[in-house]
């Protein structure tokens, strides 16, 4: 498994690379913020379902318990998310979430589950909840600085840095359960599935961040969007 995390680790570099994360260093505006969380919503909740779906088909005792750790530590964060979606005046009904108009997060979001859905081997599966961990740590880390300097000052939950806190709390960062993940041995046909997996699996938040970032300077340069609310 030393590989994969090797190249779980360089992958998630190059994502850091990506211009959404370039912009969510820089300077913002609540406008800005209107666009990023409503855009984030499919993901948000189909994330839930991507480790509950991943830890449901372990069949591996010991790899099956990192797994429930996993799905345990992130559950509720979506509702943290609709919480904050609320506070902000930016809540969005069913039929936009299904829309053309959001299909830049809901296809990449079905992409990873499909390759929840299609991994064969436990040990290919385990690689799932680190890649979404590599991915959430780009943002997480970023995110409720970004909000701060668009002048954002309701009291948040998901995009809060005490969400950040959490998230580096995570076992996965633990030097213990990183030894025991990296101790796992992998033939080399499995190395390789899993490898495609991390790869595809970075390739589909690629299309989603980009599509995020693309929305939001496409924003800037039209002109501004609808105010946010300013519920405390």
């Amino acid at each position: 498994m030393k590989q994969v995390l090797s190249f779980i680790e360089s992958a998630a570099k190059d994502f850091e690379q990506r211009p959404y994360f370039t912009l969510l260093d820089g300077e913002g505006t609540p406008q800005d913020v209107a666009i990023l969380v409503p855009a984030a919503t499919f993901f948000v909740f189909a994330f839930q379902d991507m480790l509950r779906l991943n830890h449901e088909r372990m069949q591996d005792p010991a790899l099956r318990k990192i797994a429930r750790q996993h799905r345990s530590e992130d559950a509720g964060h979506e509702v943290w998310f609709l919480s904050d979606m609320r506070k902000l005046g930016v809540e969005r009904d069913i039929a936009w979430l299904f829309s053309e108009d959001h299909r830049g997060t809901r296809d990449p979001s079905l992409q990873l589950i499909a390759e929840v859905l299609g991994a064969v081997d436990d040990r290919q599966r385990l690689a799932i909840p680190l890649v979404l961990e590599a991915g959430g740590h780009a943002f997480f880390s970023r995110v409720f600085g970004f909000f701060e300097r668009c002048g954002v000052t309701q009291k948040l939950e998901y995009f809060a840095e005490t969400h950040w806190e959490v998230e580096m709390g995570h076992d996965v960062f633990e030097e213990q359960q990183a030894a025991a993940v990296e101790s796992i041995e992998l033939d080399d046909k499995t190395r390789k599935l899993t490898l495609l997996t991390v790869r595809r699996m970075f390739a589909a938040m690629t299309l989603m961040v980009d599509d995020i970032c693309g929305r939001i300077e496409a924003a800037r340069r039209a002109g501004p969007v609808p105010r946010l609310s300013h519920s405390a």
